[in-house]
């Protein structure tokens, strides 16, 4: 499956790299998806979550695909009495 995503902005850039291409999936099962596209082509893959610190650091030596967590941030188990809850990552 071939996803669309949106082209980079100057936002995306991770330490002055841009990717080609920026990925905001919905759900674990379409990052997942998302992942195995990306392998198939063979595309240098970088993940960011809030994006707050993108210029810390070396640079990669290529990003061809920037997976954005933001979408990712359903809680998905909360107990109270037990002090416990499982939340995705963005």
């Amino acid at each position: 499956m071939a996803f669309q995503g949106r082209p980079a902005r100057a936002a995306d850039a991770i330490c002055g790299v841009m990717p080609e291409r920026v990925y905001e999936p919905e759900s674990l099962a379409e990052a997942a998806s998302m992942l195995g596209d990306c392998r198939e082509r063979r595309a240098a893959v970088a993940f960011v979550g809030g994006g707050t610190e993108l210029a810390l650091g070396f640079p990669p030596r290529a990003v061809d695909t920037a997976i954005r967590t933001s979408r990712l941030s359903r809680v998905l188990e909360h107990v109270p009495s037990d002090l416990v809850i499982s939340v995705e990552a963005g």
